[in-house]
C-alpha cells in the first residue's frame, strides 16, 4: 500500500486540520490503548499538522507500531481509501471529501468556528446515523475508544453509516444549481461546472 498500511488491516484515520487539533491528538493517544485492548489489528494514521508532528510521531513509539504520523498530506484520497473510520473536526471540506467516498466518521466540531458552523454541520450528519458526533468539551479517551470500536468492529454499523453519507453527495449539485437559477440561453454560455458540492455551511 502506498501509506505503508496493511490493506487487510482496519486504520483509524486521524485529521485534525491543517494546523493540527491538540485536543484531538491528546485524545485519541490516550485511546488508543483502550482500542488496542479490544482490536490489537488496528493501524493509525494520523495527520498531526507540522507544529506537533515531531511529539506526536514521538508519542506512537511508545504505543504501537501500527502507526504512520505524517505532518500533512496532499494526496487525501488515499488516506481516505485505506481509512475504516476517521476521527475529524468537522469543516465542510472535510465532510465532503468523506460523504463522497463513504468513509464513517466521529466528527469533533472545532468549538471555535464562526457561528459554530462545525457544530451544525457535524449534527446535521449525525442526526440521520452518516457520522458519530463527540463535543470536544466532553471529549474522554473512553468515549472516543467506544466510538472507534463501535465502528470497527461491527460491520452493519459501517454499512449503515455508509448508506446515509452516500445522501450527502451531490455529485451534479453544481449542475442542478444552474438549471434552477439560469435560463437555457444562458445555461449554453456557461463553462462546464465542477462536481461535488455538498450542502455544509463553511461559515
Amino acid at each position: 500500500m502506498a501509506l505503508g498500511l496493511e490493506p487487510e488491516a482496519p486504520v483509524v484515520l486521524i485529521m485534525g486540520g491543517s494546523q493540527g487539533a491538540s485536543a484531538i491528538n491528546k485524545a485519541i493517544l490516550q485511546a488508543i490503548p483502550l482500542i488496542l485492548e479490544k482490536e490489537p489489528t488496528t493501524q493509525f494514521l494520523h495527520l498531526t499538522g507540522t507544529a506537533t508532528f515531531e511529539a506526536i510521531a514521538a508519542s506512537y513509539k511508545s504505543l504501537t507500531p501500527r502507526a504512520k504520523a505524517l505532518p500533512f498530506l496532499t494526496e487525501m484520497d488515499l488516506a481516505l481509501s485505506a481509512a475504516t473510520v476517521a476521527v475529524s473536526r468537522a469543516g465542510a471540506s472535510s465532510l465532503a471529501e468523506m460523504a463522497a467516498m463513504e468513509l464513517p466518521a466521529i466528527l469533533i466540531p472545532y468549538p471555535a468556528a464562526a457561528d459554530d458552523h462545525q457544530y451544525h454541520n457535524a449534527r446535521t450528519l449525525a442526526q440521520p446515523g452518516a457520522s458519530r458526533m463527540l463535543v470536544q468539551s466532553q471529549l474522554k479517551p473512553e468515549l472516543l475508544a467506544s466510538a472507534i470500536l463501535e465502528i470497527l468492529s461491527d460491520p452493519l454499523t459501517r454499512d449503515r453509516m455508509k448508506t446515509e453519507l452516500r445522501k450527502w453527495h451531490y455529485p451534479n449539485a453544481a449542475d442542478e444549481i444552474i438549471d434552477a437559477i439560469l435560463p437555457p440561453a444562458a445555461r449554453e454560455q456557461q463553462p462546464e461546472p465542477k462536481p461535488g458540492i455538498l450542502k455544509f455551511r463553511t461559515g
